[in-house]
């Protein structure tokens, strides 16, 4: 086979146990390469970062972007990076849409324990992305393979359609009806692969210096809280049928309230995790009637990076056109 690419970001795949700490350890990247039956040969290998993932921050991913970027033309099959699973949903989000049409297969592989222990799933994750880069019927796109505990297969994921893993869990899925493949028995079993990407390449200009504001509603969430905040923007999300406290009495603690305050501050409001359909709850239309920025059919977690890299990234002239072009299957429908 052709060389591939490993670029390494730390994260339980790279790390050991000492004295009951897991920490990165700059050797246990040979452990990888080893174990899953490989040569050195075979990868070239990068290290552009090399710390846990939940200790990540946007200046990382723009580490981590810049390397896949110079990366595309390198002469190598395709690209694996291996990265923590505490903020996986995150940065592979991300580089999905700041790639935009990359050239070469990118398949992010983590790790549920660090490689010294049988449970993990760190060797079957990375002999996967192997062979996705391997399989022609896999299309230049930012994937992540990943084997749950409870399942006899490898899933395979667009990284722009990630779910954050449940609390207590580090299981990693899609909405229903959205994996795009998995691989059992030796073969791939193709579910998933309709990508529909804008045709249009944004230009990418910038840094993240400008602040997003994340809320994820709750009972009891007090909004005046949020008001002395420094923000310049902000991603809303909603329950799980597309709801949030829209009472109008005490109106502290209506969602209501805090577009009144977004609107008269000129701070745009972007609300996500709803799904079109024929019937909506009142409180949907009592948002609507204030602010009418919804992203349909996209995961928070998406919709977050997509709204940061609009903010900071792109041209204000290309603004809403990229935040509301498919840039990497991430509208699921």
């Amino acid at each position: 086979m052709g060389k591939i690419k490993l670029v390494f970001t730390g994260g339980t795949i790279m790390s050991t146990i000492e004295n009951n700490i897991i920490n990165t350890s700059d050797k246990c990247k040979y452990t990888l390469i080893e174990k899953s039956g490989y040569n050195l040969s075979n990868f070239n290998i990068s290290v552009p970062l090399n710390k846990l993932s939940e200790n990540f921050i946007l200046d990382d991913i723009m580490v981590l972007f810049n390397e896949l970027k110079s990366s595309q033309e390198d002469d190598v099959d395709g690209i694996i990076v291996l990265h923590g699973t505490d903020t996986l949903a995150y940065t592979s989000s991300y580089i999905s849409i700041l790639m935009q049409k990359c050239k070469k297969k990118i398949v992010f592989v983590s790790s549920n324990y660090p490689l010294s222990d049988d449970r993990a799933n760190g060797i079957a994750n990375f002999t996967t992305a192997i062979k996705i880069i391997k399989e022609k019927k896999f299309v230049p796109a930012v994937y992540v393979a990943y084997k749950n505990f409870n399942e006899d297969f490898v899933a395979i994921y667009l990284a722009s359609r990630l779910l954050e893993p449940a609390p207590y869990s580090d299981c990693y899925y899609s909405p229903d009806g959205f994996r795009y493949a998995k691989y059992k028995n030796s073969n791939f079993e193709f579910e998933n692969t309709n990508i529909n990407r804008s045709k249009k390449n944004f230009k990418l200009c910038g840094n993240f210096n400008k602040k997003c504001l994340y809320i994820m509603p709750y009972t009891g969430l007090d909004y005046d809280t949020l008001k002395n905040v420094d923000f310049d923007y902000v991603v809303h999300g909603l329950y799980h049928s597309g709801t949030a406290n829209s009472n109008k009495d005490n109106y502290k603690y209506s969602v209501l309230n805090f577009i009144e305050f977004c609107n008269s501050k000129n701070k745009p409001i972007y609300f996500c995790n709803i799904n079109k359909k024929e019937s909506y709850y009142e409180s949907y239309y009592n948002i609507a009637n204030k602010c009418n920025n919804f992203l349909f059919e996209i995961l928070p977690n998406v919709a977050m990076a997509k709204i940061n890299i609009a903010y900071n990234l792109i041209n204000e002239k290309d603004r809403e056109l990229f935040i509301h072009s498919n840039i990497s299957g991430e509208f699921l429908r």
